[in-house]
């Protein structure tokens, strides 16, 4: 609804507008999630199963600022300019270009100026130009099954007549990105307890020396060797446990 209302002189130059504003919003949350990997049992013999599921993982939140500056010139056939009126804008993404370090944005910046002109028959004029923008967006651990959200929009945009037939215009353009990387993790969804071979259990050795190799962990020499992090802790007095390959651990097997 659009009505004509009066100002403070009483003058009815006031417009005043009643208008539904429709909303389209996604919300992001990022959390943290503890999820078992493994299990394992002194007392029984215990075997996990698992299923492979998809999450999204957070890369990059960016907000960037684009920087424009250029000039906008009257036609031939439109009036001369007195005074600007209004200046607006809208900004628009054209391409995005994945690159190694980032995204490659290209873009352009619609602008509408209103101005009074030098002719009394004519005292209203508008002119529009389009200007071409460029900015790089960075983003950590670019993937190729990256998805992301990206919009554009202007925080500061002016207009600066320079003489009755050129325009300065500057504006600072956001671009707002979340960029997401699609990864898969195996979750256990279950456990299957079954008694614990004693006989094999007896066969093995009492206490073995053992060199850490690449990829291994207290958790993987533990469970292999049946016996805890804690104990292994305790037998070769470390203070954490990170090892390292080439290392030697003496462990003590655990019959409970």
């Amino acid at each position: 609804e659009v009505e004509v209302r009066p100002d403070y002189d009483g003058e009815d130059r006031k417009i005043s507008l009643d208008m539904t504003l429709e909303l389209d919003i996604c919300i992001w949350k990022e959390t943290e999630a503890d999820v078992v990997e493994d299990v394992y049992s002194l007392q029984e013999e215990m075997t996990p199963t698992y299923e492979e599921v998809a999450m999204s993982r957070l890369l990059a939140k960016n907000y960037a600022k684009c920087r424009v500056t250029d000039r906008m010139n009257l036609k031939k056939n439109q009036e001369n300019i007195l005074q600007i009126c209004s200046c607006e804008g809208m900004a628009f993404i054209d391409h995005v270009e994945p690159q190694a370090d980032g995204l490659k944005v290209e873009g352009s910046l619609n602008v509408e100026i209103l101005y009074v002109t030098t002719d009394d028959a004519m005292p209203i004029g508008t002119c529009r130009e389009t200007f071409p923008f460029e900015q790089l967006i960075e983003v950590p651990e670019m993937t190729v099954d990256m998805t992301y959200e990206l919009e554009a929009g202007i925080e500061q945009l002016s207009a600066i007549l320079l003489d009755n037939t050129q325009i300065e215009v500057k504006a600072v353009l956001n671009l707002n990105l979340i960029a997401f990387s699609q990864e898969n993790l195996q979750k256990m969804n279950e456990i299957r307890i079954t008694e614990r071979d004693m006989e094999e259990l007896q066969r093995q050795p009492g206490i073995t020396g053992y060199i850490v190799r690449e990829g291994d962990s207290l958790w993987k020499i533990a469970k292999a060797n049946h016996t805890t992090i804690s104990q292994l802790m305790e037998t070769n007095d470390l203070k954490s446990e990170e090892i390292q390959k080439g290392d030697k651990l003496l462990i003590v097997k655990m019959v409970s």
